[in-house]
């Protein structure tokens, strides 16, 4: 860093100025954004919304697309914050397209607003609160310099979480392998357990002690395969109002903003009843919970419930469509099996402490390391 370094001596003391992100960026217009059922698999648009991923899905609607330029996706919901050099469409509902005006570089910008702090005003738009915020801004040539060594850790992020990602698919390949390679039968789920309905609880029940709760929510933001203890508890005063899973149950979400999060499931393991949401439901089974688990991870299971969600605002499975669904069965011993091999790629693509996960990790905090001190300037009075 020591051409950085020579840089910053050159820049008189207390130099750089610290601007609003409102004065640095215009807000592009856009098309109308692409609603959820209007994805079409196989297009060549790509769709940018405020998830998590980069692209959520493709369109063939030629009037939404955006023109390749080094713009910025602020997911006015979620406060997701993207870096979008290629053509796209939108995603519905609360994404801003920002480009940085000319007295700072798109990509410095881009770093300087992941390191600032959008306080969170839950599922209010956040635009407001990102504006107001300032960032500081150098000359140019520091601001090259910058970017040069950040990008340097991004880069290296980027080939770690391809390998990860080459991992997951070869997790799914297992999964779907061994879970369909020795079928002994199929049957629907309403044949092989009852499914049971959670009842509602709101965000002024939750407390920080009492009565542990799984939110359907965060089963497919918080939850892998199995689960112990909850990171969520309501008010003691409301048990009577609440519906319960039991240690063995899958609890499964019901409604989610997309198709690969509804009918996400979390097998319950802990030692006492969880309550849950009236979002989700209770699997009441004699299966291996995490057998069960697993097979609602599967390729074949993600089809057939493709065909009885229904798609609005959210996308949601009723209790009765999730009873149709047809699983396969074989015997408890080769359920315990295949749950000891999945366990072990589980392991490989989702253990913070072990194998590229924990290198990921690392080098994300070392980023974040870098990005913090390389963009602290001491403000023009």
């Amino acid at each position: 860093m020591s051409r950085l370094d020579d840089l910053i001596r050159a820049m008189p003391p207390g130099s750089v100025k610290h601007l609003p992100v409102g004065e640095l960026v215009d807000v592009v217009p856009t098309p109308r954004g692409v609603k959820r059922e209007r994805y079409v698999d196989g297009s060549t648009i790509p769709i940018v919304d405020q998830g998590e991923g980069l692209v959520a899905g493709f369109t063939d609607e030629e009037s939404l697309r955006i023109p390749a330029a080094e713009h910025i996706v602020f997911g006015d919901h979620t406060r997701a914050i993207k870096w979008v050099p290629f053509e796209f469409a939108v995603g519905a509902d609360g994404t801003k397209v920002l480009k940085s005006k000319p007295e700072v570089l798109p990509r410095y910008l881009y770093h300087s607003l992941r390191n600032l702090s959008v306080p969170s005003r839950g599922y209010s738009r956040h635009w407001a609160a990102l504006r107001a915020l300032a960032v500081p801004v150098p000359p140019l040539e520091v601001q090259r310099e910058v970017v040069r060594i950040l990008d340097t850790f991004t880069s290296l992020e980027a080939e770690l979480e391809a390998e990860l990602e080459a991992r997951r698919r070869q997790r799914q390949t297992y999964l779907d392998a061994l879970i369909h390679a020795s079928v002994e039968q199929r049957q629907p789920l309403g044949e092989l357990g009852k499914l049971v309905r959670g009842r509602r609880f709101t965000k002024n029940d939750f407390a920080e002690s009492g009565i542990p709760v799984i939110h359907y929510g965060e089963i497919y933001t918080h939850y892998g395969t199995a689960a112990t203890e909850t990171r969520s508890f309501v008010r003691d005063e409301i048990a009577n109002t609440l519906r319960f899973a039991q240690p063995g149950d899958l609890i499964i979400a019901t409604t989610g903003e997309n198709l690969r999060d509804v009918a996400k499931a979390v097998a319950w393991l802990g030692d006492i009843d969880v309550a849950i949401h009236d979002d989700s439901y209770a699997f009441k089974h004699s299966l291996n919970p995490k057998y069960a688990s697993y097979v609602f991870q599967s390729t074949d299971f993600a089809s057939q419930k493709g065909r009885l969600v229904t798609a609005g605002k959210l996308t949601r499975i009723s209790g009765s469509s999730l009873a149709k669904i047809q699983v396969p069965i074989v015997s408890l011993s080769e359920q315990q099996r295949i749950v000891a091999i999945l366990d072990q790629f589980d392991a490989l693509v989702n253990d913070l402490s072990i194998g590229i996960p924990a290198e990921l990790a690392a080098r994300r905090k070392q980023y974040e390391y870098y990005r913090d001190k390389l963009l602290t300037f001491e403000e023009a009075s």
